[in-house]
């Protein structure tokens, strides 16, 4: 049944995928020259106002649109699939891993790469993460909580065959 709770934790984890295009992945502090500047970092570069001292972000976080997108639908595809639970739980674990890699990507190659990477040009930024940064903790215990509910769906139903 598709009304189930493992539905609404999976619609989260797709919720929180498409949110993350909406909402920064870190914010970069630092000096030119005397001058305080910044950058944010997103999935998509926005543009910074004529009044604001900011750098543009340059190219769109391709690895990190990719990897989010992909979670996303592997998600809503494994919603679909309510009727074969254990082919449900494979598809979430596939997800799992995806979104392990994704965090790894984040963290290590994107956002602390790009603090390497000005502190060359300029000078030694000062990193905020951005909300974008937190929903991979979100999607995990979503995934966690959705695989437990599918899991304990799958064990009644196997025990209801043992009554027959």
């Amino acid at each position: 049944m598709i009304q189930r709770i493992q539905t609404l934790w999976l619609a989260i984890v797709v919720g929180l995928a498409i949110a993350s295009f909406f909402f920064p992945v870190a914010i970069f502090s630092f000096d030119i020259k005397g001058v305080h500047t910044g950058m944010v970092y997103g999935f998509l570069p926005e543009k910074a106002s004529a009044d604001m001292n900011n750098i543009v972000q340059g190219s769109p976080a391709w690895s990190l649109i990719i990897f989010q997108s992909m979670i996303g639908l592997i998600t809503l595809l494994s919603i679909m699939l309510y009727k074969n639970r254990p082919l449900q739980i494979k598809m979430i674990a596939v997800a799992f891993m995806l979104l392990a890699i994704y965090i790894i990507i984040l963290f290590l190659f994107k956002v602390d790469g790009l603090a390497k990477d000005i502190a060359k040009m300029y000078s030694e930024p000062k990193t905020t993460y951005g909300l974008a940064t937190y929903f991979p903790i979100g999607q995990i215990l979503c995934f966690v909580f959705a695989r437990n509910a599918i899991k304990k769906d799958e064990q009644l139903v196997r025990s209801s065959e043992h009554l027959r």
